[in-house]
């Protein structure tokens, strides 16, 4: 892929796991504001294991933005090594693009550091309600989300039922265990 140099390019960073219509929205209004939008899957230790790798993931994402005809967002991975203030000088990107969240400590830590790096953060709200771990959380409990996530994330969550639905069985079970309940 040949990065555009061009300062009306923008980095957009989340985890995706997995990736939903709440950010589909905010690709499609990025993608009318900027010449380039990098979807950048990011790393956040503080969510643990991934459910889905980043390589599916990418291919899904890539995929579901080529059927909704946004052919100026691309979605990478370069979480293993670099952080994303250094990605988002790597591709020359004018702005840091986030949704906005209720994480006000990870969004002041993002300002901070950004502001030392000259990258501006930009917050758009989006008024999308949904979240990768609710739909995660639905999913495990059989839950129909369909019409939560793009088709090609959803093909991937149901590929990899049974070996979610074993997970979510084990800590259901330990859980129960605990409280004294059948499932």
């Amino acid at each position: 892929m040949n990065y555009k140099d061009t300062s009306n390019n923008c980095l957009y960073a989340g985890t995706f796991d997995p990736f939903h219509y709440g950010h589909l929205q905010m690709i499609k209004i990025l993608s009318q504001k900027y010449d380039i939008v990098y979807v950048f899957i990011a790393k956040n230790y503080l969510k643990g294991k991934r459910m889905y790798s980043a390589t599916q993931m990418i291919d899904a994402i890539n995929l579901t933005l080529k059927e909704n005809g946004i052919l100026n967002a691309f979605c990478i991975d370069l979480s293993h090594f670099l952080p994303t203030f250094v990605v988002n000088k790597l591709l020359k990107t004018k702005d840091y693009c986030r949704g906005t969240k209720n994480d006000h400590i990870l969004d002041k830590y993002i300002r901070i550091v950004n502001k030392i790096f000259r990258i501006n953060t930009v917050y758009n709200d989006s008024k999308s309600n949904l979240s990768s771990t609710t739909i995660k959380m639905m999913f495990a409990n059989n839950e129909d989300v369909s019409n939560l996530v793009p088709k090609p994330v959803y093909d991937l969550m149901i590929k990899d039922l049974d070996k979610n639905n074993s997970k979510t069985v084990n800590n259901l079970s330990a859980s129960t265990e605990l409280n004294g309940r059948e499932i």
